[in-house]
């Protein structure tokens, strides 16, 4: 207390002399209030019988808010079926349409954008890489994941990429090194290309395998077997082929030609193969025509050899114990018949759906002809398509558009 009475003695007297010096505080003016947005005016429910909080509220009910589990659409198998899987529901004709061709089912796959040509395509048009590391010496590769079936090859976990299923394409994203954009420590070896494309050619050999295990089944007798999942083709439809393209070969997907030179009736100079036709093209389309023998190994190419005649056998049997000792009809004795030329007709339509799905196989096939570089529109990579100087090899057919 006696020290404080000092200092407000001093205090007094220096504000008597005019020393003290008072801050005047500054008044801020005052904020204008914003003018929001009119809103709406909320009619008030007046129909209500009850007050709103004994609503379900989503968050304390989460059961009564839950969506639904849809399960894919199932194919209607000729058979009554007693009760369908819980939320579960039969194709209609033209999802069954859409499913039995091979383009709609690739067009219908997700999609990717090309690491080096930046253009968005299905997954089905693209080739995944990933990295793995070697255990010896540590070094992490370039490596092409999930080119062949998950049944017989696992993916490689990690970080993936993808780029358009044409060599040429893979070659200059690794010669520009654009997949160090992803992963700089990844290395690309010298045979990087022929493990693309050899494991492409064993997609083809895995895709028949399971096609012959799909038809082996007996409940596939309870559709219409005279629908062949393949067939051999006749002089009178060879000829046919190099007419019109094996337009006039009902459910024609692929024809598979096990010859070992390419045929002089072909037309070389037949209209490029396209992915997606010109809206003024008026032209049915064409079959896609594969001379196996000149992209295969000799190995992969029996083995492949061996499946179709498998197939055959299958198909034939079937035809027959359908027809219970009948007489064998015309297109039973087409099946196998060995006379005909080493020339097969991979079909797919709504009725050899129900038997077995040959749209993979058509599938693998079309990637074996893209990475050959066939089938891309033109115009379609810009200024990289120019500089590109490869010229496509000739072992795929071109009667087709």
């Amino acid at each position: 207390m006696p020290r404080l009475l000092a200092r407000l003695a001093v205090f007094l007297k220096a504000d008597a002399a005019g020393k003290v010096k008072y801050r005047q505080r500054t008044v801020k003016p005052a904020r204008k209030p914003v003018v929001n947005k009119t809103r709406p005016v909320v009619i008030p429910n007046l129909s209500r019988t009850r007050s709103f909080l004994l609503d379900p509220n989503p968050i304390l009910n989460k059961d009564d808010f839950q969506t639904p589990e849809t399960s894919p659409p199932l194919l209607p198998w000729p058979q009554s079926r007693k009760e369908l899987p819980k939320n579960a529901r039969l194709m209609s004709s033209i999802e069954v349409e859409a499913m039995a061709s091979p383009y709609a089912r690739m067009l219908s796959a997700p999609q990717r954008t090309c690491l080096f040509t930046r253009a968005i395509l299905p997954t089905d048009l693209l080739i995944r890489f990933g990295g793995a590391t070697d255990p010896s010496t540590g070094t992490r590769y370039l490596l092409p994941n999930s080119i062949e079936h998950p049944k017989f090859a696992a993916r490689i976990p990690g970080k993936n990429f993808w780029v358009s299923c044409w060599k040429d394409v893979v070659r200059q994203m690794i010669e520009t090194k654009k997949h160090a954009m992803i992963s700089p420590n990844l290395q690309s070896h010298p045979l990087l290309l022929e493990q693309v494309e050899s494991m492409l050619q064993q997609r083809i050999v895995q895709e028949l395998e399971l096609l012959r295990d799909r038809l082996r089944p007996s409940k596939q007798l309870l559709v219409d077997v005279h629908e062949c999942t393949i067939r051999r083709i006749t002089e009178e439809e060879r000829s046919l082929i190099y007419q019109d393209g094996g337009v006039s070969i009902p459910g024609g997907q692929a024809i598979l030609e096990f010859g070992e030179t390419k045929p002089e009736q072909v037309n070389d100079d037949a209209t490029p193969s396209r992915m997606i036709l010109d809206t003024s093209t008026t032209s049915p389309r064409h079959v896609p025509l594969y001379f196996v023998s000149s992209f295969m190994p000799s190995d992969s190419l029996d083995r492949a050899h061996q499946l179709v005649h498998s197939i055959l056998k299958t198909e034939a049997n079937a035809i027959r114990k359908s027809e219970k000792g009948t007489e064998p009809t015309i297109s039973a004795s087409n099946v196998i018949d060995s006379t005909s030329p080493a020339m097969y007709l991979v079909r797919s339509t709504a009725a050899s759906l129900l038997r077995a799905d040959t749209v993979p196989l058509c599938i693998s096939l079309w990637r074996m002809k893209l990475w050959a570089g066939q089938g891309w529109a033109d115009g379609l990579w810009g200024r990289w398509e120019q500089k590109s100087g490869d010229s496509v090899p000739e072992f795929l057919g071109t009667n087709d558009s």
